[in-house]
């Protein structure tokens, strides 16, 4: 049998909505109401297409980087093998 003086609270619940953020689609639906409201320039819109195509040239990824990087370190892997192996150092 168990005697229990106190009892422990229980622990208390935790119910918090999760909040996404896309800063792309905020600054697309920020253009979209600016165009229906009128306050959108041609000279804003042509600003705005050329700022996001800027944008999605910088988000690539550079493939060429990637590959010499790789070949260094492939060759440095080679001349290790070949030094340990193959050296008559000793």
């Amino acid at each position: 049998m168990k005697i229990v003086f106190s009892r422990t609270p229980k622990p208390k619940r935790f119910n918090f909505p999760t909040r996404y953020y896309d800063p792309r689609k905020e600054e697309l639906e920020r253009r979209k109401r600016m165009r229906e409201n009128g306050q959108l320039t041609a000279e804003d819109r042509v600003r705005g297409s050329m700022k996001s195509s800027w944008r999605k040239e910088d988000a690539k990824p550079s493939g060429r980087k990637n590959m010499t990087t790789m070949f260094i370190y492939l060759a440095i892997a080679a001349l290790l093998i070949y030094f340990i192996f193959f050296a008559k150092i000793f």
